[in-house]
C-alpha cells in the first residue's frame, strides 16, 4: 500500500517538516525543510513566525496533498518545560494549532506523535539524541537536507522520523497477527 505522510516537528522558530512517500517498506522523500529562521527578532515577532508558518504550511500541504499528517505531541519534555520555560511550550502549541489547522482546512486527517515514541519505535530508544536521529534517517536511505549556513537540518530529521514512524508499528501489528500472535 503506498501512502504519503507529512510530518511536523513543530517549534515557533523553527518548525522541521518532512513528506515522505512511503510504498510498503520502501521510503522516499518528496520534499523537506524547515520553516522560519530560528532566530527570536523584533517586535511581534511571534505573530509573524506564526503568519509565515500558517502560508508555507498551505502551500506545502496544497503541493503535497498527504494522506496524512503527523505532528509532534508534546511529550515528558513539555511536562518538564512547562514548570521552566511556559513560554516556550505555549510556542509550540500555537505552532501545531496553526499546523493542525491548515491540515484540517484541506481535509487531510491528523494524528499526533511523541518525538520519544517515534525515537523508541525506529531507533529502539526514546531518549536518542539528534545525531542519532540524523543516523537513523541517513540508515533508513533517506537523505539528510542542509540548512542555508551548510549544517544538517536536524528539525526536518525530527520530521522525517516523526513521518516514518507514523506507520512504522502498524506494520509490525500486521506482522504479528498475520502469525497469529
Amino acid at each position: 500500500m503506498s501512502e504519503t505522510i507529512a510530518g511536523f516537528d513543530t517549534a515557533l522558530w523553527r518548525t522541521g517538516w518532512a513528506v515522505l512517500r512511503q510504498d510498503g517498506r520502501e521510503l522516499a522523500v518528496l520534499g523537506g525543510g524547515s520553516i522560519g529562521s530560528g532566530r527570536k527578532t523584533g517586535k511581534g515577532a511571534r505573530s509573524t513566525a506564526l503568519a509565515d508558518l500558517l502560508v508555507r504550511t498551505q502551500i506545502i500541504l496544497g503541493l503535497h496533498q498527504p494522506d496524512v499528517v503527523v505532528v509532534e505531541k508534546p511529550g515528558k519534555w513539555a511536562r518538564a518545560s512547562w514548570r521552566s520555560s511556559q513560554a516556550a511550550v505555549e510556542a509550540m502549541a500555537e505552532a501545531r494549532g496553526v499546523v493542525l489547522a491548515v491540515a484540517g482546512q484541506l481535509g487531510i486527517p491528523c494524528e499526533e506523535l511523541e518525538v520519544g515514541v517515534a525515537r523508541e519505535r525506529v531507533l529502539g530508544r526514546s531518549g536518542a539524541d539528534k545525531e542519532a536521529v540524523r543516523f537513523a534517517i541517513r540508515a533508513l536511505g533517506l537523505p539528510i537536507l542542509e540548512r542555508e549556513d551548510g549544517t544538517p537540518d536536524l528539525d526536518y530529521c525530527d520530521a522525517a522520523l516523526l513521518a516514518a514512524a507514523l506507520r512504522w508499528d502498524a506494520c509490525q501489528v500486521a506482522t504479528t497477527k498475520s502469525q497469529g500472535r
